[in-house]
């Protein structure tokens, strides 16, 4: 009888249990979002359109239109996850150039140290490694115009350009009291974007990719071509600090 009243107990605690949950407790099915129909879809981009004149015509500073159109772009791509977002013409021009493996330039890497434009490294053989330009050299000035308030970007638009073409550079050099100015001539700079191809301990091949470019599959080709001559018996593909690229670059079939 005792244990029938337990039973009794614990059943009666689960329907109060029950009764009293709230119902945002109670884990829901995520529910399906409604279609827009045409009508639907219309009306949005009215408002949209209503929103950018009431701004164009009230806001306290004159605003440019395409700027607030891209913006919302933006906004919009980004709400969908962290790897979507809207290209600029500008921009997308500069990726399929960054892409592209090569472009007109100095032959620089570059960063921002303690708030001043320095220089990580300049690439053998081009312009840059050829001027004398060194590691940790602060760039003071581009063709005369202070970079105190560059971004990267401002910084490789400037030094970029057709081959053959000059740019000045005003270089601050540790250890050094004066400026340097540097006048440097364009060339096609080409990065590769596969390095290191070699044979390690007990015939391990080893290969290291730097990006995915368009030319990523080729110089992979011919790497692990150069590597199969030596014999290799198994591969490393050596992918740290690879900032991405080319979804398509990145698909190899061996």
């Amino acid at each position: 009888m005792k244990k029938i009243r337990i039973l009794l107990l614990v059943i009666a605690m689960s329907i109060f249990c029950i009764c009293v949950c709230p119902d945002d407790a109670i884990p829901k099915e995520p529910e399906e979002p409604t279609p827009l129909t045409k009508e639907d879809v219309y009306n949005q981009l009215e408002l949209f359109a209503d929103t950018i004149t009431i701004i164009n015509a009230n806001y306290v500073d004159g605003v440019d239109p395409k700027n607030l159109i891209y913006s919302a772009l933006k906004g919009m791509l980004r709400s969908l996850d962290l790897h979507s977002d809207f290209l600029t013409p500008e921009k997308f021009e500069e990726i399929k150039i960054d892409t592209g493996g090569e472009f007109g330039g100095l032959g620089i890497e570059i960063t921002i140290r303690d708030n001043l434009l320095t220089i990580v490294t300049p690439l053998e053989d081009t312009p840059a490694y050829k001027t004398g330009l060194m590691p940790d050299d602060k760039i003071i000035k581009i063709n005369d115009e202070s970079t105190k308030d560059f971004s990267l970007d401002d910084a490789v638009k400037r030094m970029r350009g057709k081959p053959g073409t000059e740019v000045i550079l005003t270089i601050m050099r540790k250890g050094e009291e004066r400026l340097r100015d540097y006048t440097i001539k364009r060339a096609l700079i080409k990065i590769a974007a596969v390095k290191d191809a070699l044979i390690l301990e007990d015939g391990i091949g080893y290969v290291r990719i730097t990006d995915f470019q368009q030319r990523t599959p080729k110089d992979l080709e011919k790497a692990l071509r150069k590597l199969e001559k030596e014999k290799f018996s198994a591969l490393i593909l050596d992918l740290r600090n690879n900032p991405g690229g080319l979804l398509a670059a990145s698909l190899f079939s061996f």
